[in-house]
Protein backbone atom coordinates (compact mmCIF):
# COMPACT_ATOMS: atom_id res chain seq x y z
CA UNK A 1 0.00 0.00 0.00
CA UNK A 2 2.67 2.23 0.55
CA UNK A 3 3.67 2.08 -3.24
CA UNK A 4 0.10 2.97 -4.18
CA UNK A 5 0.30 6.26 -1.61
CA UNK A 6 3.64 7.90 -2.55
CA UNK A 7 2.28 8.07 -6.07
CA UNK A 8 -0.91 9.68 -4.97
CA UNK A 9 0.94 11.71 -2.55
CA UNK A 10 2.81 13.49 -5.51
CA UNK A 11 -0.65 14.18 -7.13
CA UNK A 12 -2.14 15.12 -3.80
CA UNK A 13 0.82 17.67 -3.85
CA UNK A 14 0.48 19.28 -7.00
CA UNK A 15 -2.99 19.56 -6.20
CA UNK A 16 -2.50 21.33 -3.24
CA UNK A 17 0.80 23.63 -4.60
CA UNK A 18 0.20 23.82 -8.39
CA UNK A 19 3.66 25.23 -9.02
CA UNK A 20 5.22 22.19 -7.39
CA UNK A 21 8.19 21.79 -9.79
CA UNK A 22 11.35 20.00 -7.64
CA UNK A 23 10.05 17.40 -4.40
CA UNK A 24 12.70 15.70 -2.63
CA UNK A 25 11.55 12.56 -1.55
CA UNK A 26 13.46 11.36 1.67
CA UNK A 27 14.22 7.41 1.50
CA UNK A 28 16.11 4.50 3.80
CA UNK A 29 17.74 2.09 1.25
CA UNK A 30 17.83 -0.15 4.90
CA UNK A 31 13.70 -0.40 4.57
CA UNK A 32 12.51 -2.38 2.05
CA UNK A 33 9.35 -0.56 1.56
CA UNK A 34 11.23 2.80 0.36
CA UNK A 35 12.22 2.22 -3.01
CA UNK A 36 9.14 0.97 -4.48
CA UNK A 37 7.93 3.91 -2.37
CA UNK A 38 10.68 6.38 -4.20
CA UNK A 39 9.93 4.33 -8.16
CA UNK A 40 6.54 4.93 -7.76
CA UNK A 41 6.70 8.49 -6.61
CA UNK A 42 9.05 8.83 -9.31
CA UNK A 43 6.86 7.62 -12.21
CA UNK A 44 3.78 9.63 -10.81
CA UNK A 45 6.08 12.94 -10.98
CA UNK A 46 7.14 12.32 -14.35
CA UNK A 47 3.81 12.14 -15.56
CA UNK A 48 3.11 15.42 -14.13
CA UNK A 49 6.39 17.15 -15.32
CA UNK A 50 7.94 17.08 -12.33
CA UNK A 51 11.38 16.68 -10.91
CA UNK A 52 11.88 14.33 -8.09
CA UNK A 53 15.28 14.76 -5.37
CA UNK A 54 15.50 11.46 -3.97
CA UNK A 55 17.98 12.10 -0.74
CA UNK A 56 19.13 8.52 0.73
CA UNK A 57 18.78 8.79 4.80
CA UNK A 58 20.11 6.23 6.71
CA UNK A 59 21.48 8.33 9.59
CA UNK A 60 20.60 11.20 11.83
CA UNK A 61 23.41 13.24 10.15
CA UNK A 62 21.79 12.03 6.33
CA UNK A 63 18.77 13.50 7.33
CA UNK A 64 20.54 17.05 8.35
CA UNK A 65 22.33 16.67 5.17
CA UNK A 66 19.35 16.23 3.27
CA UNK A 67 17.99 19.18 4.51
CA UNK A 68 21.12 21.44 3.69
CA UNK A 69 20.25 19.94 -0.22
CA UNK A 70 16.59 20.32 0.10
CA UNK A 71 17.72 24.34 0.86
CA UNK A 72 20.70 24.64 -1.28
CA UNK A 73 18.59 22.70 -4.39
CA UNK A 74 15.70 25.27 -3.90
CA UNK A 75 13.46 22.09 -3.21
CA UNK A 76 9.53 22.75 -3.43
CA UNK A 77 8.59 20.37 -1.55
CA UNK A 78 9.04 17.20 0.63
CA UNK A 79 7.89 13.80 0.77
CA UNK A 80 9.00 10.64 2.95
CA UNK A 81 7.46 7.36 4.03
CA UNK A 82 7.70 5.92 7.41
CA UNK A 83 10.93 5.18 9.18
CA UNK A 84 12.42 4.72 12.44
CA UNK A 85 15.53 7.18 11.43
CA UNK A 86 12.62 10.00 11.33
CA UNK A 87 11.20 9.31 14.27
CA UNK A 88 14.93 8.68 15.65
CA UNK A 89 15.76 12.22 14.93
CA UNK A 90 12.53 13.76 16.03
CA UNK A 91 13.19 12.19 19.36
CA UNK A 92 16.65 12.56 19.44
CA UNK A 93 17.64 16.12 18.31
Amino acid sequence: MIVEMSAKHVEMLKEIYPTLFNLAVLWNPNNSSHLPALRAAEASAKALSHQILPLEVQTVADLENAYLTISHRRADGLLFNADPIFHSAQTNG
